[in-house]
């Protein structure tokens, strides 16, 4: 792991928040570990030795990136730890720093399914990948060379026939950005769900991919989605 070694003055009468939102490294979207921090009033703080703002190298494997040339994020301040910011600025730097990594490159095999690819968008199915013993996650990869962020989100999904909600079924992509769902954490199938309807292989699986450009907003592109991964993902008691 890396962490963003951040260090802060608050010198203000109030304590506040401080987050990092949006991250990209290498203009690919990767989330931090503990990437919120109460800063008390009066007090000085450096990430490092609290073990925030971390970066799991392991989730730089997907995208086969093996040194850190850019870093872009969005950094907040608010008064609550969900709370409207105060103040927020947009950070960009170039560390050009190397680090030794594994040559496993997730959903680099040749069976990889392209759901879209218009207008400067590349919607790419590329695996389940499991995630642990519980989760299961259907690894989208997407590219947005568009001038404008974007949400997509995965709705009505069946596998083998049966209706099953997705976890973390939405991810907002940032212009010029790519995005692959395992090391986000997004898009995730529980399998204790699978099991409670007896599923010890997704053999079919479908959703509707819908594309907007607000959290909840009408939809400008929608794409139907039918896959036959064929994995056994047998859940032990």
């Amino acid at each position: 792991s890396l962490s963003f070694n951040l260090y802060v003055e608050n010198n203000t009468d109030s304590d506040f928040y401080l987050s990092t939102r949006n991250v990209l490294i290498n203009n690919c979207t990767v989330g931090l570990s503990n990437s919120v921090v109460e800063i008390k009033k009066g007090t000085k703080y450096l990430a490092e030795p609290n073990f925030n703002f971390v970066l799991n190298l392991e989730n730089l494997e997907p995208y086969n990136i093996k040194s850190v040339d850019s870093i872009n994020f969005e950094l907040y301040m608010s008064h609550e730890i969900l709370g409207e910011a105060f103040s927020s600025s947009e950070v960009n730097l170039s560390p050009k720093k190397a680090f030794e990594s594994s040559s496993r490159v997730l959903g680099s095999s040749e069976d990889k399914t392209i759901i879209l690819n218009d207008n400067d968008i590349l919607i790419e199915y590329r695996g389940l990948e499991k995630y642990s013993s519980d989760s299961w996650i259907v690894n989208l990869y997407i590219e947005n060379e568009t001038d404008s962020d974007f949400y997509v989100s995965a709705n009505d999904v069946q596998i083998n026939g049966f209706a099953l909600e997705l976890s973390n079924s939405q991810s907002l992509i940032q212009s010029g950005s790519k995005y692959m769902s395992f090391p986000n954490f997004d898009f995730i199938i529980d399998s204790n769900k699978l099991k409670s309807y007896g599923i010890e292989s997704i053999d079919e699986l479908s959703f509707n991919i819908s594309l907007s450009h607000e959290i909840l907003g009408e939809s400008f592109i929608e794409k139907s989605v039918n896959l036959n991964p064929g994995i056994s993902v047998v859940v032990e008691d």
